[in-house]
């Protein structure tokens, strides 16, 4: 009788976890999320963020993913105010750390705002923040080995980690890596795809950054063959035209 008990409790559970993961959102956010891309002007973020604040569901994993994505976003709109640039990353940080069903796509945006967070860092925290940025990063890969967004997370903390500390040792290949994959890493109806265009741009720029032209060149025809309208690659473009 004990054993059934116990059973019944971890089944339900279980079950209950299922659901909160399953639960559908509403098909207004369903919307907003197939909006949300790196042109979304501000006015438009900052409803879909509205719309998204106004779902009453206490931690819906898909729901607090696009939202703090919303937040990565927006960051790129309003970088040039460093306080309202500060304030944007904290939010989507702090909705990923509040969320407690997180997966390989949370870790891999939580790695890349991490990252975004330490360049306006000083002193003492970085080293631990780097630290933090990386272990989100492997996360993802750990979880979902068949997730470019993880790879890219990995690929530009190191791109960015100066080389006195070893960085740019591991750009190279995650980035290959993440260009290699389906952009869908989760049969799931909410699941990301987005990243790839921006892998390539990476890509480009660490090639060209080494004096590898014919690289650099090889990837940016390649890049915008899959995100022609990717405002990095365009610009990479422009440059080696030159």
């Amino acid at each position: 009788m004990k054993h059934n008990i116990v059973v019944f409790i971890f089944l339900s559970i279980a079950t209950a976890h299922l659901l909160v993961a399953q639960t559908p959102l509403p098909d207004n956010i369903v919307h907003d999320i197939t909006m949300l891309n790196f042109k979304t002007s501000v006015d438009s973020l900052k409803q879909i963020i509205d719309d998204m604040q106004q779902v009453k569901e206490l931690d819906n994993p898909h729901l607090a993913y696009w939202k703090s994505y919303a937040q990565y976003l927006l960051y790129f709109q309003v970088n040039a105010d460093e306080h309202v640039a500060v304030q944007t990353i904290d939010m989507g940080l702090s909705i990923l750390e509040d969320c407690k069903k997180k997966n390989s796509e949370h870790y891999a945006l939580q790695a890349l705002l991490k990252g975004l967070d330490i360049s306006y860092s000083r002193g003492m925290t970085i080293p631990f923040k780097a630290a933090a940025n990386e272990k989100y990063a492997r996360k993802a890969v750990e979880l979902n080995p068949n997730n470019p967004r993880g790879y890219y997370a990995l690929a530009v903390k190191d791109y960015y980690t100066p080389s006195a500390y070893g960085g740019g040792k591991i750009v190279e290949e995650n980035l290959l890596k993440a260009i290699s994959l389906p952009d869908r890493a989760d049969p799931g109806p909410y699941a990301p795809t987005w990243g790839k265009g921006d892998a390539y741009w990476y890509l480009v720029m660490y090639y060209d950054k080494r004096k590898n032209p014919d690289l650099a060149k090889k990837y940016l025809e390649e890049g915008l063959l899959v995100s022609p309208d990717n405002y990095g690659l365009n610009r990479m473009k422009k440059k080696l035209e030159q």
